[in-house]
């Protein structure tokens, strides 16, 4: 093979760069691994897409070879199933997938959220933005439900095996892993739903990284590097949508490829294995590897409270929760501040609640309940909390507490949220299973409290 020198990656491998639920996890929630985010800033896309079944059959099994032997997983008996998608294809897949799991519900509901902040265009359809970019940037998927993965058919021959190579590490991670319990929504709980994304999409990437890098002949921490840094280049490519849609759809790949390197230099894929075993617990630890394990290990706490009795009265209920997570708050954050002050402030991040309130009117309120590593980073928090892009109605601090209110004003809202920094429940939490069991709970209360009692028929 020839050997390439140079510090950047060939013409056309170099904008093969994926660009790319809850509301950190919009994959997750809809329950998508893909690959491919960005081809349409293809610099070279001359080259045409692979004509034949021969051809496409080869080139799969050729890609599947390859994911195995990188990633050091075995193929299951008989192969991998695989089969060309059409755009129609591609589109169709990700509306069922929300159809299915009721995920535009929980866009609606996210909308609004982010809208109270001031971190989401009012009025503009989170779920149809999210359909848009993913038919646009889509060039392949791995169906867990029939073991299948799909290589789009307008994708030229040039980037086609990268993506197949993406793909194919996630039927291995599947045969190896068991991906289906990670791909329903838990919904309340999309942080750490969004950490396990970015392991599986970090990790499919860092194989077709390391495909790329040995197929130019490139060192791989030099090929790593330069796809790591280029979210943001990735985000911009998504051009004219929502910024959460560029923000949670490049961070399981870019974020979640720095995490599975972070992994990997420790002990090799491996160590990546053991990771579907001890599951990431937050984007706090995709975000910082080092807190994910070892000595400086941070276990997050979950917070829960009850709706405030005053809100209560004045015509508020409860319409939806979620954890934010460092990832989410920074991204509130810089929305309306320079994204170094975003970074700094939300890196002290221990645990959060964000609840979105409807009144009767129609109109809504989000109340946002945090704790911190440290008072004084609870300090920081609550300064660039208070410049949010819609300023909020209230920000209190208590120790390492930080609550506060934003949307529609309310009478008393500076005590209302002085209370409930005093009175929200902290728990540590340990595993992934926990959030498991508590987002299973919670469905549980949602479906007996939305369930019709029979009446009791007198004998």
């Amino acid at each position: 093979m020839t050997r390439r020198t140079g510090s950047t990656l060939p013409r056309g491998h170099r904008s093969f760069l994926p660009r790319g639920g809850r509301f950190c996890a919009a994959l997750a929630s809809v329950g998508l691994l893909v690959g491919g985010w960005g081809l349409t800033g293809c610099a070279d896309c001359s080259s045409k897409a692979v004509e034949n079944d021969d051809a496409f059959r080869e080139l799969a099994e050729d890609a599947v070879k390859i994911a195995s032997k990188l990633r050091g997983l075995a193929l299951p008996e008989g192969g991998v199933n695989h089969k060309v998608a059409s755009k129609a294809d591609v589109v169709a897949y990700i509306e069922k997938r929300i159809q299915d799991t009721g995920a535009e519900a929980i866009f609606r509901d996210q909308a609004h959220l982010l809208e109270d902040f001031g971190a989401h265009p009012e009025g503009v359809d989170l779920s149809a933005a999210f359909v848009k970019a993913a038919a646009d940037q889509v060039a392949g998927f791995y169906d867990w439900e029939t073991k299948t993965l799909y290589l789009a058919d307008w994708i030229p021959s040039l980037i086609q095996k990268p993506i197949m190579i993406h793909e194919a590490t996630h039927a291995l991670q599947d045969h190896h892993f068991g991906l289906a319990r990670f791909m329903e929504p838990m919904i309340g709980y999309g942080d750490p739903q969004a950490a396990v994304q970015a392991l599986i999409e970090g990790d499919a990437t860092l194989v077709m990284v390391d495909a790329m890098a040995e197929q130019t002949g490139m060192g791989r921490e030099m090929v790593r590097d330069q796809v790591a840094g280029s979210g943001e280049q990735a985000s911009a490519a998504l051009g004219d949508a929502p910024p959460i849609i560029g923000a949670v759809l490049t961070f399981p790949y870019f974020t979640g490829l720095s995490y599975a390197s972070a992994l990997e230099a420790d002990g090799g894929y491996p160590t990546i294995d053991k990771a579907y075993r001890k599951l990431p617990l937050s984007t706090e630890q995709v975000i910082h590897p080092e807190k994910a394990s070892g000595d400086g290990i941070d276990y997050p706490r979950d917070v829960t409270f009850e709706l405030p009795e005053a809100l209560a009265k004045a015509g508020y209920t409860w319409a939806t929760s979620d954890i934010l997570g460092e990832f989410g708050v920074r991204f509130i954050i810089e929305q309306g501040q320079e994204k170094s002050v975003a970074q700094a402030a939300a890196a002290g991040w221990d645990g959060d609640r964000a609840v979105l309130l409807r009144h009767t009117s129609g109109a809504t309120v989000s109340l946002l309940a945090s704790v911190w590593d440290s008072e004084a980073e609870a300090t920081e928090a609550a300064k660039a909390l208070r410049g949010t892009k819609l300023p909020p109605v209230a920000v209190v601090q208590a120790g390492d507490r930080v609550v506060g209110l934003w949307g529609q004003r309310v009478a008393n809202a500076e005590a209302i949220v002085g209370e409930l920094a005093n009175v929200m429940k902290l728990t540590e939490v340990f595993t992934y299973d926990y959030y498991v069991k508590a987002s299973a709970d919670a469905a549980a209360a949602r479906k007996a409290a939305s369930t019709p009692k029979t009446p009791a028929v007198a004998k």
